[in-house]
């Protein structure tokens, strides 16, 4: 495992190969290459923002997208390599953008009641 080269490593990874699989190929234990990770100070590509850094990414989307809910602000910010939850997004919109969110939860769609003769009338 010494012979390995850490940017290798690392470009597998940026890849999109799991570190299990990495290790696998390398024919090392998934214990082995986490030591390897720890000795070399590989961290991950995708990193967890904090609340404050979240926020201020949140803030920028809705900024320019106004009308974006928590699943599509979540893929914007998997696409700049930043992970987090919808339910976490979802918290930080209400902090962030209150007014927003309370229009874009108006905006769902409602379910018409339909009052037809008799069963499968409309088909």
């Amino acid at each position: 495992m010494d012979e390995v080269n850490p940017d290798l490593v690392m470009q597998l990874r940026r890849l999109g190969m799991a570190w299990a699989k990495i290790a696998r190929g390398m024919n090392v234990s998934r214990n082995s290459m986490y030591k390897f990770r720890l000795r070399n100070g590989l961290d991950e590509p995708n990193h967890h923002p904090s609340h404050a850094d979240l926020g201020v990414s949140v803030h920028n989307i809705v900024t320019q997208n106004p009308t974006w809910g928590s699943v599509t602000i979540r893929g914007a910010l998997l696409s700049i390599g930043q992970h987090a939850s919808e339910n976490r997004i979802r918290r930080i919109l209400k902090v962030v953008d209150a007014l927003g969110a309370v229009c874009r939860r108006q905006r769902r769609l409602v379910r018409r009641k339909f009052f037809v003769p008799g069963a499968n009338h409309l088909w």
